[in-house]
């Protein structure tokens, strides 16, 4: 680190050393002269700030309360999650969505009350909770957007961002 031109550049280490070294935090001595060195230059200076920030960010990670999740762990929920969107979840609102015939004009109340009935269903059968939840689902499935449905659903039992879902299955 001493001979990188932007310290700032290191933060992510930075960051990473505090929050699972903590207790060697103020006794490594690189990190002592990268202090140093930075205040020697301004007082007030960007990488200073980016530094001291990052020492920061890393300290609070290390007193949250809250274990970390491996990266590897994270990516196996993912891609589960997605397995079961793809190849469960979506293909059973699939073909509830075709058996609705939409083409043969049905009233948007009969849609809206076969939506809610199938959202009843779909929440009691994957253990699902919330009125946020439900809502999104029944919108969803009343406008007959079964990928977003599915991804939702899988989100929510999966624990897993909808973003992260989406971009993979596209």
């Amino acid at each position: 680190l001493a001979q990188a031109n932007y310290p700032g550049s290191h933060c992510g280490v930075i960051r990473d050393f505090a929050a699972h070294f903590p207790d060697l935090m103020f006794a490594a001595e690189w990190i002592k002269e990268l202090v140093r060195r930075e205040s020697v230059e301004s007082r007030f200076s960007k990488s200073q700030r980016e530094v001291l920030g990052a020492i920061q960010t890393g300290l609070r990670s290390a007193v949250n309360s809250q274990p970390r999740e491996p990266a590897a762990s994270k990516y196996y929920r993912a891609s589960a999650a997605q397995m079961v969107a793809k190849d469960t979840i979506g293909p059973e609102i699939s073909k509830w969505n075709k058996s609705l015939e939409r083409d043969s004009a049905p009233l948007p109340e009969w849609i809206a009350q076969q939506a809610a009935q199938k959202v009843h269903e779909l929440m009691r059968t994957y253990g699902l909770r919330g009125r946020a939840a439900q809502e999104r689902l029944t919108r969803y499935l009343e406008q007959g957007r079964c990928y977003k449905a599915a991804i939702l659903i899988a989100s929510l039992i999966f624990k897993v961002p909808e973003h992260d879902l989406e971009s993979s299955l596209k």
